[in-house]
């Protein structure tokens, strides 16, 4: 009855929904395991140092873990590469006759001296950062990723422009104007989602950064004790964990997102399979206590296309109806993913498409079969039957 037609609908609407949602995050997810190809390969040890008190305490970690055998690089900043960093409205200051554009999202990463050497960063144009461009009073700098400089100067040159983080709240101090001094290869600033692939470094002086990178000319676990033992002797008091290799580093959420993913996409599927199972129930159950009408229908010259008609135009609308609410539903949900502290890409419109697809190509199986019965129905049989 109508309750049965509501809850049908509301199945396939929610597995629809459900589907897209899984999808989105599981493709958002693979990116997280794919390998970023400017990054040194098996080079990098990281550290989480924790809250370091001071800029000095933390330039004298930097260089004793730099002073090590074997060490080729090493710095500090608040994020290691494929750690998302939230996306801030970045400014572009136009040149000339250009038009100025509204700020756009764009991830950064706070560093100190040698943090780029560290992750391998090779200058593409300009240059890196220098001791110079932490000490008190220097020009505010920056240093852009090659996709920043194709995203927001249009493949233009990206030396000497300047950019700023624009402030959401009125009652923060201004952030100041910086000088692009140079552009790097993307080192997986932010994974998952290609349009939030750009980004920028900047130097800081005062601000606590959180891990500690450093290149080194050999297997880089060698210098787990070494290292404990030159942050001991710079403060005893001073913890770090977390020691491992860049490749390493964030490993347990990859597997924890991907997992996470596979079950959704697995409930998803699940959920898309009882609801075309249900259809095909629906149907099945209509046909027999119809078995009766049918056959008058027949005997009384009903063609094989109306009797498909009657059987699986109601089950048609219902499957159209909560395929359309579902693929609705679904975008809504991908829209909302920005509340999630990982990047995911925005799927477009062929993963709906692709989904709703599949749901009308399987429904229809579903409606068919049973269809195809209430057609072989002889109307002797009919209406002798219960």
């Amino acid at each position: 009855g109508r309750a049965g037609a509501v809850l049908l609908v509301v199945e396939i609407a929610l597995s629809v929904a459900l589907l897209n949602g899984a999808v989105t995050m599981a493709r958002a997810f693979e990116s997280y395991i794919d390998e970023v190809p400017a990054l040194p390969k098996n080079q990098v040890l990281t550290a989480q140092l924790g809250r370091v008190p001071s800029n000095e305490l933390r330039q004298r970690i930097a260089i004793a873990a730099a002073e090590l055998p074997g060490v080729a690089a090493a710095g500090a900043g608040q994020q290691l590469p494929r750690l998302y960093p939230p996306p801030r409205p970045t400014a572009v200051e136009p040149l000339g006759n250009e038009e100025r554009h509204a700020a756009q999202p764009a991830p950064s990463h706070a560093v100190a001296n040698g943090y780029l050497e560290a992750i391998g960063a090779r200058p593409i144009a300009g240059r890196l950062l220098t001791a110079t461009d932490f000490i008190a009073g220097a020009a505010p700098v920056a240093v852009v990723n090659e996709p920043f400089a194709r995203r927001f100067l249009g493949g233009r040159n990206a030396i000497g422009r300047r950019i700023r983080i624009e402030q959401s709240r009125a009652d923060r101090p201004e952030e100041p104007w910086r000088e692009i001094v140079g552009v790097v290869p993307d080192l997986g600033m932010s994974v998952g989602d290609p349009a939030l692939a750009g980004g920028f470094y900047f130097p800081v002086r005062d601000e606590t950064l959180y891990y500690l990178a450093i290149r080194t000319t050999a297997d880089p676990q060698t210098l787990v004790a070494p290292l404990r033992a030159a942050v001991a002797n710079v403060d005893p008091n001073l913890q770090i964990e977390e020691i491992r290799s860049l490749e390493d580093a964030g490993r347990e959420e990859r597997v924890f997102l991907s997992g996470v993913a596979l079950a959704l996409t697995a409930m998803g599927g699940m959920a898309l399979m009882l609801s075309i199972v249900g259809i095909y129930a629906l149907l099945s159950f209509m046909v027999t206590r119809r078995t009766r009408e049918i056959g008058i229908r027949i005997a009384l010259g009903a063609t094989s296309r109306q009797v498909l008609r009657a059987v699986t135009g109601g089950a048609l609308i219902y499957l159209a109806i909560g395929g359309i609410l579902g693929s609705g539903l679904g975008l809504i949900l991908v829209q909302m993913r920005s509340v999630i502290l990982i990047s995911i890409p925005a799927p477009g419109v062929w993963m709906p498409a692709t989904i709703f697809v599949t749901l009308a190509i399987a429904g229809g199986v579903a409606c068919w079969l049973p269809a195809r019965r209430a057609v072989a129905i002889r109307p002797s049989e009919a209406l002798s039957a219960d």
